[in-house]
């Protein structure tokens, strides 16, 4: 049984005179019985891995005249016993022991050898005797140390003190990493029991030493009995990192892995005491890994309750609300920004907090309060907010969505992989500056929501104060009326350019966006004035209205965006200069050059200057994403943001 292993059996139960032939390294090894050669096949009886072979070498030769120790040894290594006894060898027999030594050190796996006229059955009776009285010792133990570890942990000392009490009962040096394998804490004894040489620097050796830890560690099931277990400090077998071995033992809460402890050790030091004290500490640290998992959900459950009758107006004061708050452990710190989220699949704390980060304006920011709507749909409260950043949120905020979505940018990747289908929305409500103004702002972070995921594309983020004529068009209720507004305005130019492949919605968006000039819209379409004036008396034609009448064109600005909030106008669709920008585009305002736009004007890649004309439109853009930011060209207040972090612009990632 592990805990007992063979340099103990071979000093404590193996006749007096027994030699060790080879396979030093492996005295460590665990015996859990012992297995007989017998004169019939199988030779021996099933093996189930960490038994001591016996092997009488006079009946291995009756059975095979011409046996090779050698292979035989090999065989038993892959069968996984703990060592090989050969018994009464005779002195003419020294050149099948030697075969035996050297296949013993190509293997680690140690093969003694007793003096003559000892017999299998002797040797078999000792080696069970004292196994016997070492397993009642043991379990003894195992007990004593399981009681004292686990009486911490229902004492709530919390992991620390675990590991500080794994150190000073085993006198080997003690770590606990978390399931990330982030080194958490460690422990030195006080006084060390002479198995293992103290590093000068335990955390700098344990976080080389990761490589080891991580491969054993993706093949832990936490739905098996934790074993301890053996690895190697280094993974790359360098000069004197086999002096020193890891004894690590896995701990689990809720059905997960939740982390590891462990124990430095010399190689082929006596480890029973060390691997039993370290079962004890694990089954200690599963226990405490339990009570902490219900103390987080159950003040995560109290924060979302808080959270909900906050975003619902349920308090009769301000005052109300800061006590439960501060009865949390938050301490309410106005303004606040209120973002709701809405994800396909779970998102990383660590993108949280950079949210946070965001919308604060510092590393420095507060975690936020948050509280899951529904399977979808989480809202954050973020504390002590910058207002400018709020407001300007919504392009760094759809960037690291997207980011944590493919694994970029050093963000932890949402599950499923760089690259998955995962869509990512967001809806920022404009700051509350009073505890009282949250629910206001949460009406307005789940109207911008909609207004984003409406507008389409993947891991789009809209902020509710640069929403404009949007958030008018998304309050119109029932939709069919907004539907019906779009198609008894645009409907004919629609029909039109899906029979012909038309222009006419995109020369009417341009030339409302131009302020009604035909000249600019001719060099933002890259067309000829004659060109455009002609497709603008087909557009009166067709919808019997005159197009420079101002009254009118507000009613064309109208449907178009309509048209936007309701999906028909989509990124794209409208014609070759609308097809979806490379994936690897960098994105102005996000920490690389802006790209040099198509439609920008005359040669030279310039736009247009100031004035009515503003810039060309962007590729991957919609219609109405030329009018936008020539709006924010000509000083109009800011917009959605979503792909480009800038004001006044709509995207779609």
């Amino acid at each position: 049984m592990a805990g007992i292993s063979v340099e103990e059996v071979r000093e404590a139960a193996l006749p007096a005179g027994t030699v060790l032939l080879g396979g030093r390294a492996g005295l460590h090894r665990g015996v859990s019985g012992t297995a007989i050669l017998r004169a019939r096949t199988p030779a021996f009886p099933p093996l189930h891995g960490g038994e001591l072979a016996l092997v009488p070498l006079p009946l291995l030769q009756q059975i095979e005249p011409r046996a090779r120790l050698d292979r035989l040894v090999s065989q038993l290594a892959d069968a996984g016993v703990a060592g090989i006894v050969i018994l009464d060898a005779a002195p003419a027999d020294q050149a099948l022991l030697e075969q035996a030594a050297a296949a013993a050190e190509q293997h680690g796996l140690p093969v003694l050898s007793t003096p003559p006229r000892h017999t299998a059955e002797m040797v078999d009776v000792a080696l069970h005797r004292h196994l016997a009285g070492r397993r009642e010792l043991l379990l003894r133990r195992s007990q004593e140390l399981q009681q004292e570890f686990t009486a911490l942990a229902f004492a709530g000392r919390g992991l620390p003190a675990i590991v500080e009490r794994l150190a000073s009962l085993t006198g080997l040096p003690a770590a606990w990493e978390d399931r990330s394998l982030e080194l958490r804490g460690w422990a030195t004894p006080p006084v060390a029991n002479g198995a293992v040489d103290l590093p000068a620097d335990l955390p700098t050796l344990l976080r080389g030493a990761r490589l080891p830890l991580l491969r054993w560690a993706k093949t832990v099931r936490a739905e098996a009995t934790p074993d301890v277990t053996a690895l190697p400090i280094r993974a790359d077998g360098a000069p004197g990192s086999a002096t020193t071995v890891r004894l690590v033992v896995p701990f689990v809460a809720g059905g997960q892995v939740a982390g590891y402890l462990s124990l430095l050790i010399r190689s082929g030091a006596a480890d029973g005491e060390a691997r039993l004290a370290l079962a004890g500490a694990g089954l200690a640290a599963s226990i405490e890994a339990l009570r902490a998992r219900a103390v987080t959900e159950a003040q995560g459950n109290a924060t979302a309750s808080l959270v909900r009758d906050w975003l619902a107006g349920r308090f009769d004061h301000p005052g109300e609300l800061a006590a439960r708050a501060t009865q949390l452990g938050h301490t309410p710190a106005p303004p606040y920004g209120v973002v709701v989220l809405e994800t396909e699949l779970p998102l990383p704390g660590d993108a949280v907090q950079r949210l946070a980060q965001i919308l604060a304006g510092g590393a420095d920011a507060a975690r936020p309060l948050s509280a899951s709507l529904d399977e979808r749909r989480t809202v954050l409260l973020v504390p002590a907010v910058a207002l400018a950043d709020v407001e300007a949120a919504a392009g760094p905020v759809h960037a690291l969505l997207a980011a944590v979505a493919a694994g970029e940018d050093g963000a932890a990747p949402v599950p499923g992989g760089p690259g998955a289908a995962a869509s990512l929305h967001g809806g920022i409500g404009r700051p509350a500056r009073r505890l009282e103004d949250v629910p206001r702002s949460y009406r307005e972070a789940l109207q911008a929501l909609a207004i984003a995921r409406r507008l389409g594309g993947r891991h789009r983020v809209a902020y509710f104060g640069a929403l404009g004529v949007y958030r008018l068009l998304a309050a119109v209720a029932p939709t069919e009326e907004l539907s019906s507004f779009y198609q008894d305005t645009l409907g004919p130019l629609v029909a039109h350019d899906q029979k012909s492949g038309g222009e006419l919605l995109r020369t009417l968006d341009a030339y409302i966006a131009c302020g009604g000039s035909p000249l600019d819209t001719a060099q933002r379409l890259h067309a000829h004035r004659n060109t455009v004036l002609y497709r603008l008396d087909r557009i009166a034609e067709l919808l019997g209205v005159d197009v420079r009448h101002p009254e009118q064109r507000l009613l064309f600005h109208l449907a178009l965006r309509a048209g936007e909030v309701l999906g028909e106008l989509q990124p794209g669709a409208l014609g070759q200069a609308d097809a979806a920008p490379p994936a690897n585009a960098a994105a102005p305002g996000a920490g690389a050059p802006a790209q040099t736009q198509p439609d920008a004007g005359p040669a030279g890649g310039a736009p247009p200057a100031g004035g009515a004309s503003g810039p060309g439109r962007p590729p991957g853009r919609s219609l109405a994403l030329a009018h936008r930011r020539s709006r924010r060209e000509r000083g109009a207040p800011g917009g959605i943001a979503g792909g480009v972090p800038v004001p006044g612009g709509v995207g779609g990632g």
